[in-house]
């Protein structure tokens, strides 16, 4: 439960070191977007805000299209004060009492608690399991199969830890199942990969979660090396230190300095290439890889004979950023 005084406190002490933050009306305020900086030449433009929807205050730029809850923009923008927020949150909701002991502020009566005899690893499964098959038929590095699960009754799963959310919804029956967490690494939902023979394409994937932002796919996190932003779960599985968004916008995360976005490879593709062209805006390296990988999501490289460990290589040699990235991508989606 979100306590509607502690989030507009903490709106207002964001925004003592936010650039121009000024309270328009009542629960909307106003200031320079940080995420992406707003107008380089026009210090007046502000198109930052804090407005409340649903009871809760969201964050939104009209400028980047950045948007997010009030933690996830205090997570990205200022650490301590997101520790803060997590901390006195846990206190009003009586999960904490104040001790001497180090308190880790990420533990939550919110994160799932699976109990289900049928959640397994894929890693566990026996090799002639129609899951553990479909990965090794996609290439997928068996040292992965810990990373994502396997689940019998996937409408129980959502029922048991998300609630009665899902309940009128037409959910498959089993399937692959990737946790998606937040930043902070709180479990919000999963991704189901249905292996259901001749089911449509349009429902081989459904995503459940506790709110709208669903979370993103990722193991764990090395911030002193390169961090790989991409778009689908299974394409995770091809690199160790990567996180899936779920969606072509892939600029709407950068949890630190060391990003590289890869888009599809989808030259000529608009909605793909107004992405990628929004990620070297930011400033974001991204990675443009030559016509013969045209077309081509990670999986599909690996499918090509690029070996998974030759992966980063790859990718390494072909990221791009600042005027060379601009340069680059004018030729590139042509």
């Amino acid at each position: 439960m979100i306590d509607p005084i502690l989030e507009y406190r903490y709106v207002n002490l964001a925004g003592a070191s936010l650039d121009g933050f000024k309270k328009l009306r009542e629960n909307v305020y106003n200031f320079r977007c940080p995420i992406c900086g707003d107008s380089v030449q026009k210090n007046s433009k502000k198109r930052g805000y804090f407005l409340k929807k649903e009871g809760r205050f969201i964050f939104y730029c009209h400028n980047c299209g950045a948007s997010m809850s009030l933690k996830n923009f205090l997570y990205q923008t200022d650490n301590t004060l997101f520790q803060q927020f997590q901390r006195e949150k846990l206190l009003n909701n009586g999960m904490l009492k104040f001790e001497k002991k180090e308190v880790n502020v990420f533990e939550s009566v919110e994160k799932f608690e699976i109990k289900h005899t049928n959640i397994r690893t894929i890693s566990s499964l026996q090799e002639s399991h129609p899951a553990y098959q479909y990965l090794l038929s996609r290439n997928v590095p068996q040292e992965m199969f810990h990373r994502v699960k396997w689940t019998d009754n996937f409408p129980e799963l959502v029922a048991e830890t998300i609630g009665e959310k899902y309940l009128n919804t037409k959910l498959p029956k089993e399937g692959i199942i990737f946790e998606l967490k937040e930043l902070d690494g709180k479990v919000t939902g999963y991704q189901i990969r249905s292996i259901e023979k001749n089911i449509p394409k349009a429902q081989r994937f459904v995503i459940c979660s506790i709110n709208d932002e669903h979370g993103y796919f990722y193991d764990t996190l090395d911030y002193t090396k390169p961090i790989y932003v991409i778009e689908g779960c299974t394409d995770a599985l091809f690199l160790n230190n990567s996180i899936a968004v779920l969606s072509s916008m892939l600029w709407k995360i950068n949890p630190s300095k060391n990003c590289v976005y890869i888009n599809d490879q989808e030259p000529r593709n608009v909605s793909v290439c107004k992405q990628i062209e929004k990620c070297i805006s930011l400033g974001y390296p991204v990675v443009l890889l030559p016509r013969e990988y045209e077309n081509m999501d990670i999986n599909d490289i690996v499918n090509s004979g690029v070996s998974s460990k030759d992966l980063e290589a790859l990718f390494k040699k072909h990221t791009y950023s600042g005027l060379k990235a601009k340069m680059f991508f004018a030729k590139w989606k042509k």
